[in-house]
């Protein structure tokens, strides 16, 4: 149903992928290496989300790759880094919305 009411309507037009996202709680330290272990690699970071809890911890949501792509070796080398430092995380698949 058309809800412009009679206006001009422009259609919003992007793209949507699917991407890994790593969520985890670490305190500042351990952070710092992880970041540095997915640096010394090579790879990037598209998005990341980071809140310090009250018990000076960071809640850290992080999606590793490009604007263009998320491979294989990203995500392993993020998985490779958490656990390293012996970082309880989770994986979960999330929407990218490209080309707003």
């Amino acid at each position: 149903m058309n809800r412009s009411n009679g206006r001009k309507v422009d259609q919003i037009r992007f793209d949507i992928e699917y991407r890994t996202q790593f969520t985890f709680i670490v305190n500042d330290e351990t952070l710092n290496c992880v970041l540095k272990g997915i640096a010394n690699d090579s790879v990037n970071i598209v998005g990341i989300l980071m809140t310090k809890s009250g018990e000076n911890n960071n809640f850290v949501r992080l999606v590793p790759g490009t604007t263009e792509s998320q491979n294989k070796r990203d995500l392993k080398v993020v998985r490779e880094s958490l656990e390293s430092t012996n970082v309880k995380f989770k994986e979960e698949t999330i929407l990218a919305i490209l080309n707003t």
